[in-house]
């Protein structure tokens, strides 16, 4: 009689087992906690070169909102990851849509070149561009100075007073 359940008495733990041990992987993965992907702006990947962007400019008239940033500059990338991450996150979109990254890397310009062409005085800088018949007019410069830093609040209050933060961004205030 013994021989007889034998096979049965195999199957029961084999089967207990693989319970056992999907059982185990189902609890253990169960409070894992996955991470959410890094927020991080669209336009570090979609950068234009700067000896080319006024020519991209200037094919639509219009407002359109600047950051000059060497991409191997260690300023530029703690101003996305300390600045810029957070405050997408916050807002819980993956890009401010209306700001485009202008790769300033190879850019040869001294500050005063910079300061008579585009109105800002370093190559990290935030900047409005006003397009009207193949013009183009910058103002509204907010520029990064190793002596005197800009702080994330100065940067909040450039992107929400040029309409880069905007209202559709669920209602967030600027001085949050």
């Amino acid at each position: 009689m013994i021989k007889r359940h034998k096979p049965l008495v195999y199957s029961i733990i084999v089967v207990s087992m693989l319970l056992g041990v999907l059982g185990y992987r189902y609890v253990k993965n169960k409070n894992v906690v996955y991470s959410q992907e890094m927020m991080s702006p669209k336009l570090m990947n979609n950068s234009v070169n700067f000896m080319n962007f006024e020519d991209e400019l200037r094919l639509n008239d219009g407002e359109y909102y600047l950051w000059f940033c060497a991409t191997d500059d260690p300023n530029c990338k703690y101003i996305e990851s300390e600045y810029l991450n957070p405050m997408l996150k916050k807002l819980q979109v993956s890009e401010f849509s209306d700001l485009r990254k202008i790769d300033f890397t190879d850019c040869p310009f001294s500050v005063e070149k910079l300061k008579s062409k585009f109105n800002v005085t370093n190559k990290l800088s935030f900047t409005k561009a006003v397009v009207k018949n193949g013009n183009i007019e910058y103002s509204n410069a907010l520029s990064w100075d190793d002596e005197k830093p800009f702080t994330a609040k100065e940067l909040q209050k450039w992107l929400y007073e040029n309409n880069v933060w905007q209202q559709r961004y669920k209602n967030l205030k600027s001085n949050d």
